[in-house]
């Protein structure tokens, strides 16, 4: 299991929901505050307003592949290509 892993799975058994505790395992990578990625995140437990159908974690699984190696410029088609064949 790798660092993160670990870490999101503590956080969890702390009382994080699922999605809090993989955002926030991956701060040291994206670079956000942990208050900011609690808050951002929050709204993800238990799916997307608790529906259950898109899972929480699934969700900040994305959250964080943005962070890491998304794109900013809608025009620039190279790195939008790339975060699709990606992810």
């Amino acid at each position: 299991m790798s660092e993160h892993s670990t870490l999101a799975k503590e956080l969890f058994t702390k009382g994080y929901n699922c999605s809090q505790s993989v955002v926030l395992a991956f701060c040291d990578e994206t670079g956000l505050d942990s208050e900011t990625a609690l808050k951002i995140s929050s709204s993800f437990g238990g799916g997307m307003g608790r529906l259950r159908e898109v899972c929480g974690a699934v969700s900040e699984m994305f959250i964080v592949a943005g962070m890491l190696d998304g794109y900013s410029n809608p025009l620039d088609r190279v790195p939008k290509l790339n975060m699709q064949q990606k992810y």
